[in-house]
């Protein structure tokens, strides 16, 4: 029968190769993100500035009732100056996903003034 110090020896040897098993799939998964970081980038753009397209027909629909000035200027101010950094990184996603995006809270700004005229 094998008791508790028979253990011992083999202990730190499975936790060892465990940990280096670990250690190498953080490092896997770590260079390929690196590798596919403008991919993964893009995506992330695509979903967030997508996201943001039902607000935009929302609009259209009630003319921004319930939509504050205020939330919209802040952030279109945010996102301005995402843009802005994205220009002075050099980023692709960071520009594309962030003027979609300028371009969507200027015509939801549009919109909402056009609607209130016409009541």
């Amino acid at each position: 029968m094998l008791q508790y110090r028979d253990y011992e020896h083999k202990r730190p040897d499975s936790l060892a190769r465990r940990m280096a098993a670990r250690d190498a799939m953080k490092v896997a998964v770590t260079e390929w993100m690196r590798a596919n970081a403008e991919l993964i980038g893009f995506w992330a753009g695509i979903l967030t500035t997508s996201s943001f397209a039902p607000q935009v027909v929302r609009t259209w629909r009630t003319g921004g009732d319930g939509l504050s000035w205020g939330m919209l200027a802040l952030f279109g101010a945010g996102v301005g100056l995402w843009l802005v950094y994205g220009v002075l990184q050099w980023s692709g996603p960071l520009m594309f996903a962030n003027g979609l995006t300028e371009l969507q809270i200027v015509f939801i700004a549009f919109l909402k003034m056009w609607k209130r005229e016409t009541r």
